[in-house]
């Protein structure tokens, strides 16, 4: 009988023999992935298997990616520093200066040159950002009381299976599907987070308004007016400000939704409206956020491109609107934009408060997966490049 421990496990110096000339990172833990900008932080890489022990001397390039001493004339050499392992693992300290990714390699001298062991990365955060938690979500979706194909329950239960974080039930001009999500969570102790919402369609025009975080739903009187009494001759630019404001009212956010959408009906009917209508709402700032990433189809990644444009030609920069990434879903158990288009925030904890709060602060990213090498991040660039090393390395959407 052999036992377990009698097993000769082969050494991290075995493994680099074996397997030269592949990264073997998926084999080994890096903590922390995240530190502190501005001072020395100490990195530990271990292997995930027990019985697998890293040993001897390695070397380790750290190489800031975006900022780094630059010296004219001179070359410009990221430093190569040799470790030895220590109990089972490799341990380094390194000055993280400034709020950046940070790219690492580590590797073993043999008789060929150099066999590298892992290709990992860290990012260091200014302290504003450091105790905040990095939440994936999605802002916009509609279940069977609305127009969806799918009851809360399945919705929550495949947003969970998508490892998202939170989501917001947005039924048009109805707040029970939510309410009926987030009793579901607490009632089952589901580890996803719901935002209660609603996506007003009006009787005044064809844009599409959510609001998220709201206590209560808004009274139909304030999006079913008719043009008649204090309502006659206001514009849709004015009426829209209105519903705005009754949102905020209302204790929620206001979003526009997919500001692209052009569908083409065979009867003639516009249920769009005109981008000049977009462009005097975005300059007079009225809303809280935009969905950049919308409800497009996985394949077109132009409409978000575009939304993005447009919105930044009106000024509605991020700086200004937060940016949303959402599904705009009516069939989430089965479509392949879920998990795809997503928003990443940047929270105080994951309470809806706290996420709609981040949202108000303008601590968000819309994002679109591309596809298994490329995805699209929208915001500001502090916030972008941080999402980048999330999507890619913590989340690991993409390779």
């Amino acid at each position: 009988m052999i036992l377990f421990d009698s097993i000769d496990y082969p050494s991290s110096c075995e493994i680099n023999r074996r397997y030269e000339g592949l990264d073997k990172a998926a084999y080994f833990t890096v903590s922390p992935r995240i530190v502190p900008a501005g001072k020395k932080s100490r990195i530990t890489v271990r292997s995930k298997d027990p019985g697998i022990h890293l040993e001897g001397t390695y070397l380790v390039l750290v190489s800031p990616c975006y900022e780094y001493p630059y010296v004219p004339f001179q070359d410009n050499l990221d430093k190569t520093t040799e470790i030895v392992a220590e109990n089972g693992s490799l341990s380094f300290e390194y000055d993280f200066f400034c709020e950046q990714l940070y790219r690492i390699v580590i590797g073993q001298k043999n008789e060929r040159g150099l066999g590298i062991l892992l290709k990992t990365s860290v990012y260091a955060l200014e302290e504003d950002f450091l105790h905040l938690v990095p939440l994936i979500g999605d802002f916009h979706c509609h279940t069977i009381h609305s127009d969806g194909f799918d009851t809360p329950d399945a919705v929550l239960r495949a947003a969970m299976r998508l490892g998202l974080d939170f989501i917001a039930v947005t039924d048009h001009n109805s707040y029970m599907g939510s309410v009926e999500a987030a009793l579901i969570a607490k009632e089952k102790q589901l580890p996803i987070t719901v935002i209660h919402g609603e996506e007003y369609s009006s009787t005044f025009t064809n844009m599409h308004v959510i609001s998220l975080g709201a206590s209560a739903p808004l009274d139909e009187k304030y999006y079913r007016l008719e043009p008649v009494g204090e309502h006659a001759g206001k514009s849709a630019f004015e009426l829209t400000i209105q519903l705005c404001q009754r949102i905020k009212e209302n204790g929620g956010v206001s979003v526009l939704c997919h500001p692209l959408w052009k569908p083409l009906l065979p009867s003639g009917y516009r249920i769009d409206v005109p981008m000049s209508l977009v462009r005097e709402l975005m300059e007079a700032n009225v809303f809280d956020a935009i969905e950049v990433v919308g409800g497009s189809p996985a394949e077109d990644s132009m409409t978000s491109l575009m939304q993005y444009t447009w919105a930044t030609s009106f000024g509605a920069t991020p700086d200004r609107i937060a940016y949303l990434g959402s599904t705009d879903s009516h069939t989430y158990t089965i479509d392949a934009i879920c998990g795809k288009h997503f928003t990443l925030v940047l929270a105080e904890n994951n309470t809806p408060k706290a996420i709609v709060g981040a949202v108000e602060k303008k601590r968000s990213v819309a994002i679109e997966i591309i596809d298994s090498h490329n995805a699209m991040c929208y915001g500001t660039p502090r916030l972008c490049m941080f999402a980048q090393f999330y999507v890619k390395e913590i989340l690991q959407k993409i390779q």
